[in-house]
């Protein structure tokens, strides 16, 4: 496996004792020996073949942190979750790394560090085409749900797509961002999502709603 030189810089970070077997906080970071094998055992799962990924850690929970290579994400890192909340929780290594070095000094999971929103993609182009690409394959989608959250919500028309996409889980994720990110600007979409016919989203819709109409109540 061929490592990223950043990612060979990471490894020299890591070498401590203190970034391993700290199963209590969910750090338990890999060497790259420890990287190959985890990552070849992962390999199957769409998100880490798709998006190029290498596992970082294994702290005994079914979860990972993955170290993208693909563009428009390379160098991101994306948090593979055994259950939901699949997507991108930290730009760089840089950043995961002084998440993981807070959840050691604090003595706190390093999940409850995950920020509220993932971060933006630069390549806002790039990534709203392998979404399109992604929602018109026959699939489950998979790749698309764990995207949507570094979007930036200013692409209406792919919006209006997911919004209405026969995939519930699709609208029922626009609505979620749009929760955590209301703007006027969005409040055709989230209406979208409140006349879904299937009411996980509509719920999720109609807070959306509250979400835009609180905002504008602040102003």
């Amino acid at each position: 496996m061929h490592f990223p030189s950043e990612l060979l810089a990471y490894f020299d970070k890591i070498q401590s004792p203190v970034y391993r077997n700290r199963f209590d906080v969910e750090v338990h970071l890999l060497n790259p020996e420890e990287v190959v094998t985890v990552t070849d055992l992962l390999a199957y799962h769409p998100l880490v073949e798709s998006l190029e990924g290498i596992v970082l850690d294994d702290p005994d929970t079914s979860n990972h942190h993955v170290y993208l290579r693909r563009p428009p994400f390379v160098g991101h890192i994306l948090y593979l979750a055994h259950a939901d909340d699949k997507r991108i929780m930290f730009p760089s290594l840089d950043d995961f790394l002084t998440a993981v070095d807070r959840g050691l000094k604090q003595g706190e999971s390093l999940y409850n560090l995950h920020p509220v929103c993932s971060p933006l993609i630069a390549d806002q182009a790039a990534l709203c085409a392998f979404i399109e690409e992604d929602i018109f394959r026959d699939g489950d989608n998979e790749l698309a749900l764990a995207c949507i959250p570094s979007l930036d919500l200013n692409n209406l028309s792919l919006l209006t797509k997911l919004a209405t996409s026969d995939d519930f889980y699709l609208g029922e994720a626009v609505a979620m961002e749009i929760c955590k990110r209301p703007t006027e600007h969005l409040r055709v979409i989230a209406e979208l999502c409140c006349q879904h016919r299937h009411p996980q989203v509509t719920d999720v819709g109609h807070r959306a709603l509250l979400a835009i109409q609180g905002r504008q109540f602040v102003k």
